[in-house]
């Protein structure tokens, strides 16, 4: 298909400064989808507002997801429901009937590249284009402190700045390595702790691989090695030896629940979801609608549930929840079936007890399997595809470190992100709200649980910007009126 404007003058990467203006009255932390989404907001609110985005690692376009991808990597939700701002949910779909006249259609799944090429035009249009004071930044935020009615933060650099207010837009840090504690000397270069790291395809293609781990990152990497041409066999490992399970085929019937059908605890839950698809078989409808009609309750769901339910839920129904919820495209995965079937993938249920070197510079792995069965490995590269961390409070993360150490933020009982109260407001260690600094993105999956897909981190920008914007001055200039802010959000500029 043809990507005739994918990059052009408004699509391509953006630039990124290494210097950091000392005057600013917003500071963004993290360059990626929330964080961006957040700061155009806050321009739609408070017009003029002098705001500072600073990442640490820019990609071409927003976030890993949609800036470390390649070409053959498709969205996992379909076009329709991926604009990037809560009041124009359409959004995306009108750009694409812009740039890609009758290419796309409302349920098709757009390759991943096209969507950050979108968000790159949407940060010229509306920050560049229409003339706001938004500097972007490459840097890392290394410590935050509140002072008075400001908030001084400190960068890797050295360089320090003042500004009245910060929002954290961070991410979820990368989990401990799996071969930490079983690497008996294993090549450096056969680890591959980070895939999209510069190097990490670069190896004998005719090399065995093997990635551990069996989510959506796995399958992403398979794709990028299947279209490298890779000629070896590729090995797959995970505790649950499960893929994600396919969307389903476009017009099948949506389920409703009411809230209250939803009480309880989650194995209750689980036999309510269990009978609603029992009830629709006769009707020859699938299990998909009934899981997506849990999202609209995901938050008040988890958030009723009491400490140990949650904890329950996480280990034993987290990763079955994890491959209905997060799904892949059915033509990426008849893929996958296909490499499958033709003897050149294989997926196995287990984990690795150990890694060390073998000959040719690559790494030899042991698998022990369901049932006690080992298996040794000789592979050019072990790469690394087992998610974020599952404990925030054990992340080496500078900044998070920090944050919790000095009593600024505060995390939820099982630490999977730090706390905040509705309006995204950080909780401080003494359970106080902070109202100049927000906390937007996955960091917010211990209060909120559903906290990845843009439709839920949208709206957390929106209401993100309400609370950050009560606490800055008037706006220097018109606020956007409501006509002209349906164009805003659609990608139009307004200069």
């Amino acid at each position: 298909m043809p990507m005739r404007t994918r990059w052009n003058e408004r699509t391509a990467p953006l630039e990124w400064d290494d210097e950091l203006a000392l005057d600013v009255d917003l500071l963004v932390v993290g360059g990626g989808f929330s964080g961006l989404a957040t700061a155009m907001m806050v321009t739609v609110e408070r017009p003029g507002t002098r705001i500072a985005i600073v990442e640490r690692s820019p990609l071409p376009a927003p976030g890993i997801a949609f800036g470390a991808c390649e070409a053959p990597h498709l969205l996992n939700v379909p076009a329709g429901r991926m604009g990037a701002f809560a009041d124009d949910p359409a959004g995306f779909l009108s750009w694409l009937s812009r740039e890609e006249p009758a290419e796309f259609r409302e349920n098709d799944f757009v390759p991943r590249t096209l969507y950050g090429a979108y968000l790159n035009a949407l940060v010229r249009d509306r920050i560049r284009g229409g003339g706001e004071s938004v500097a972007l930044v490459r840097g890392e935020v290394t410590r935050i402190r509140r002072v008075d009615d400001a908030v001084e933060a400190a960068l890797r650099s050295g360089q320090e700045v003042t500004t009245r207010a910060a929002v954290l837009a961070l991410g979820l840090p990368c989990g401990r390595a799996p071969w930490a504690g079983v690497d008996e000397g294993a090549p450096p270069s056969a680890l591959v702790e980070d895939p999209w790291s510069v190097g990490a395809f670069d190896f004998d293609r005719d090399a065995d691989v093997l990635i551990i781990g069996s989510g959506l990152t796995a399958i992403d990497v398979v794709i990028a090695l299947v279209r490298r041409a890779h000629r070896g066999h590729i090995s797959l490992i995970s505790r649950n030896g499960r893929w994600p399970l396919p969307h389903p085929p476009p017009g099948e019937a949506p389920h409703v629940f009411a809230r209250d059908e939803l009480e309880g605890p989650p194995r209750k839950v689980l036999r309510t979801v269990r009978s609603a698809i029992a009830a629709r078989k006769p009707m020859n409808q699938g299990w998909a609608a009934v899981v997506d009609a849990l999202r609209p309750h995901a938050t008040s769901v988890w958030r009723a549930w009491s400490g140990g339910e949650r904890r329950r839920f996480l280990a034993r129904l987290r990763p079955l929840w994890e491959i209905h919820r997060h799904r892949v495209p059915r033509p990426v995965l008849a893929e996958i079936e296909a490499l499958r079937a033709n003897g050149r993938l294989s997926l196995i249920q287990g984990r690795m007890a150990r890694v060390g070197p073998a000959r040719a510079g690559r790494a030899r792995a042991t698998l022990e399997g369901a049932g006690g069965v080992t298996v040794e490995l000789d592979v050019g590269r072990v790469f690394n595809c087992t998610g974020p961390v599952r404990n925030v409070r054990e992340s080496p993360d500078i900044l998070l470190q920090d944050l919790l150490s000095s009593g600024i933020a505060s995390t939820d009982a099982e630490g999977l992100g730090l706390s905040a109260d509705d309006s995204g407001r950080l909780i401080d260690a003494a359970g106080r709200p902070e109202p100049r600094l927000g906390l937007v993105g996955a960091l917010r999956r211990g209060d909120l649980w559903e906290s990845t897909a843009v439709p839920e981190l949208r709206e957390q920008a929106r209401i993100a910007a309400l609370a950050i914007t009560s606490v800055l001055p008037p706006s220097p200039l018109p606020i956007v009126a409501a006509g002209a802010r349906a164009n805003v959000t659609s990608g139009r500029s307004e200069s």
